[in-house]
């Protein structure tokens, strides 16, 4: 048992380790959500009334748990920097392999070593756990959820779903599946804590977000529609075949031992309904079907894996650990150079002036050094899409100086003004516009 323990105990070091040597080794955040998300945290934590919002009004169909830790974060550490925040992902990466230690402890048939070493050192949470992504936060409350389900834990179950649904909004997904997992389970109080936490907590947001909206729904119905639109946009420009290979690929790459999946744990159940969903919702509803939604399942496709992962020796577990973790570090090494172009026109910008900036370019805002109160996005200056002369009329009523044009669908700017991306200098109306960086 003392040898086991010391096992269990070199596991949890060697993982978080790992990811204390992936973040000082300088690994950079591949989506450009982690430096929105931390300009929406920062400007919440210099704000003296600790305003929850964003120049690109997204705090209305994001969650607010993780802007919310983001900035208490800085203020406790002073540090305005998405490196000091993205240590915050660390900690918390590290805590789920302390509850997953726990899971291994208490209820080992549940969770065998081999499925310990598999969470402790998968590719894609390791990724996560040095990125400033709010999926990692969704990540260890499931691990947390899955734990509740485990003892029978009624606080707990409560405590989780009220915070889960503040996280991620496939979050609220998984609390619904792991809420009938309960149901046919009877487990009555858990049923109803879980229901009771998810109904406070959405009932907390919706009313907020009502105030500022109109539409209580409105963080729910606005990502709906807009990620529906572009799933159907992008099954039109690549087709539906392109589209499967690409959620097949995701699942892969969150999760590549799904080959060991079995069904019978009521939790892996869970997973594989999940992965199911995403399918399905990769097709139809999400704008990407990237991995990163995965994440909140990847518990209870672990826990459906174990009796797979307990026939393996320590040799074959180690190979594939090791070749799965680095085809998920080369593939993120690869999607790193989409956003440099937007950082380097952010160094630029910040060389300028200071001015208002008509910028829906997050990553460029949060290289530029400047706070989000000097931005303007397009879905706050327009509604719709605007002419040249609406929109140059615009520009000199808000003091617009600089535009940031891109060739991208995030950004209606180079539509209103096609000329930028061809010419150094355009002229329209009274408006003159000279290209200082491209």
């Amino acid at each position: 048992m003392k040898q086991v323990r010391k096992s269990i105990v070199y596991l949890l070091l060697l993982s978080i380790g790992m990811r204390i040597l992936l973040w000082l080794a300088g690994f950079a955040d591949y989506w450009g959500d982690a430096y929105h998300l931390y300009l929406i945290g920062s400007d919440m934590a210099s704000d003296p009334g600790w305003a929850y919002w964003d120049y690109k009004d997204r705090h209305l169909v994001w969650l607010p748990v993780f802007p919310y830790l983001t900035a208490v974060w800085q203020f406790l550490w002073q540090i305005d920097s998405i490196q000091a925040a993205r240590f915050l992902n660390v900690v918390l990466g590290s805590a789920a392999c302390v509850v997953w230690v726990q899971i291994h402890r208490r209820y080992p048939q549940t969770v065998s070593w081999q499925t310990l070493a598999a969470a402790l050192f998968l590719g894609f949470p390791l990724v996560l756990s040095v990125t400033h992504m709010a999926e990692n936060v969704a990540l260890l409350l499931a691990v947390l959820l899955l734990l509740s389900y485990l003892n029978r834990s009624i606080w707990l179950v409560f405590a989780v779903s009220l915070i889960m649904v503040h996280t991620r909004n496939e979050s609220v997904l998984i609390l619904f599946l792991v809420g009938v997992l309960f149901l046919s389970h009877r487990r009555w109080g858990q049923s109803a804590a879980l229901a009771a936490g998810a109904a406070i907590g959405l009932a907390i947001w919706s009313v907020w977000v009502g105030s500022q909206t109109g539409d209580p729904f409105y963080w729910f119905t606005a990502r709906l529609q807009a990620s529906g639109a572009g799933a159907r946009d992008i099954i039109s420009r690549i087709g539906i075949g392109m589209r499967l290979l690409e959620i097949v690929a995701s699942l892969l790459l969150a999760f590549p031992f799904i080959w060991l999946l079995r069904f019978r744990s009521a939790p892996g159940r869970v997973g594989w309904v999940y992965a199911g969903l995403f399918a399905v919702g990769g097709l139809f509803l999400f704008h990407g079907a990237d991995s990163k939604y995965l994440a909140v399942a990847l518990p209870f496709l672990l826990v459906g894996a174990n009796e797979s992962f307990a026939r393996l020796n320590l040799k074959r577990l180690a190979t594939m650990l090791v070749v799965s973790a680095g085809v998920v570090l080369v593939v993120f090494f690869f999607r790193s150079f989409n956003l440099s172009a937007d950082m380097q026109a952010g160094r630029q910008l910040e060389t300028l002036p200071e001015s208002i900036v008509w910028n829906d370019f997050p990553v460029s805002v949060y290289t530029a050094r400047r706070g989000g109160h000097l931005f303007l996005s397009s879905g706050q200056l327009f509604e719709g899409h605007p002419n040249q002369n609406t929109a140059a009329a615009k520009m000199r009523y808000k003091g617009i100086r600089y535009i940031m044009v891109s060739n991208s669908d995030r950004s209606i700017a180079h539509q209103v003004f096609p000329e930028l991306l061809l010419n150094d200098y355009v002229q329209t109306g009274e408006l003159s516009m000279r290209k200082i960086y491209s």
